[in-house]
């Protein structure tokens, strides 16, 4: 199954490093909920156009999200499920 790619403002991606484990990372700020998410360093973009303004697609085939390899990423989960609850 190929993963959808994600579209994030064009201009928002900023590098970083990771809090928890010191990776090198690349925060966007995805569209249309504008919340910023990390990505593993480098981020490739879709050559898939998107047809709003400003708005790029990540390719998710060649991209990793940082949450994915973490050690830590648990910690920093906003939404967590309650204990014994099933996870989708």
């Amino acid at each position: 199954m190929t993963p959808h790619p994600i579209a994030i403002e064009q201009h928002s991606q900023q590098r970083g490093r990771c809090r928890s484990c010191d990776a090198p990372i690349v925060w966007a700020v995805t569209v249309p909920n504008a919340r910023r998410m990390p990505f593993n360093d480098p981020v490739i973009l879709s050559p898939v156009m998107d047809p709003r303004e400003g708005v790029v697609l990540v390719d998710m085939d060649r991209t990793t999200s940082h949450f994915a390899t973490c050690p830590d990423a648990a910690r920093w989960r906003r939404n967590k499920a309650p204990q014994g609850a099933r996870v989708r």
